[in-house]
């Protein structure tokens, strides 16, 4: 909080909106702010942020360590509701799970970006799971050759770096924008068009 708040150039007597992360967000002024702490001081009612209209996922085998703190920082700028790290025989690279110290260093950074955005909800980060074990019938799996994003559809995955995901089901497969993406950008576009049809910021009749 005081490295994101210095980040801005922000000082006492400043006034900010402070969050619990899960929709409750006050006005209030930095009344202290030193190295180590920050003391704010209530300026306001507590707001509570309507919830949205329903959670996007992310689902996505892992890139590497710098490229994934990456990715969970802009999942949570845009405002997706949950990222769940997949694991398993599919990823071909023997790509092993976060330890939990990384989930915890993964869950500062998405904290972070939120203040960053001003995102009244904070990007959730799910236990590593293999993909047999969390797949619904809501998801999608992000494909080259698919086609359009079907209007049901509330998570998309994202297969890993080492080829085409196969998994049984009809799970309908979805073709992002661009060419052959790497993991974490893949799963930024994808966490992009599920909040964008969401918040219904495309007109879907064009």
């Amino acid at each position: 909080m005081v490295q994101h708040l210095r980040a801005r150039r922000l000082r006492v007597g400043d006034a900010v909106s402070v969050g619990d992360g899960t929709g409750r967000v006050v006005r209030a002024t930095i009344a202290e702010l030193d190295r180590e702490e920050v003391r704010f001081s209530q300026a306001g009612e507590v707001v509570i942020v309507p919830p949205r209209s329903y959670p996007v996922r992310v689902a996505s085998f892992l890139p590497s360590r710098e490229r994934l703190g990456w990715l969970v920082a802009k999942l949570a700028e845009l405002g997706v509701d949950v990222f769940q790290p997949l694991v398993g025989p599919q990823d071909r690279r023997g790509g092993a799970a976060p330890s939990p110290s990384e989930l915890d260093r993964l869950a500062r950074v998405a904290r972070e970006a939120a203040q960053q955005a001003e995102q009244p909800w904070v990007l959730r980060i799910e236990k590593p799971r293999e993909l047999s074990a969390v797949v619904e019938d809501e998801w999608a799996i992000a494909d080259p050759e698919g086609g359009e994003l079907p209007a049901r559809v509330r998570t998309v995955v994202i297969g890993p770096e080492s080829g085409r995901l196969e998994l049984v089901g009809a799970y309908p497969r979805v073709r992002l924008p661009g060419g052959i993406l790497r993991v974490e950008t893949a799963a930024v576009v994808a966490g992009a068009l599920l909040v964008a049809f969401r918040d219904g910021i495309f007109d879907t009749e064009r």
